[in-house]
């Protein structure tokens, strides 16, 4: 009898440990204003598109798919 209540509060504290994870998880998604509120970025944001070579190794990717479809 002991085990079974051990058991069962044990899987009552792993469901209640998940809805706060999973609640934080959407709570930052949901709410998330990234740098400021004016500014379009957020959880979303990719940070290393604004690294330079990984822009110019984009902008040749994007030229040679132009020039292959052409």
């Amino acid at each position: 009898m002991k085990r079974l209540i051990n058991n069962k509060t044990f899987s009552v504290l792993q469901i209640i440990f998940l809805a706060l994870v999973l609640g934080t998880a959407v709570y930052i998604i949901v709410f998330d204003k990234g740098i400021s509120n004016d500014h379009a970025r957020g959880a979303g944001d990719i940070w290393w598109v604004d690294v330079p070579a990984i822009e110019e190794a984009y902008r040749e990717l994007e030229q040679n798919l132009n020039v292959r479809l052409k």
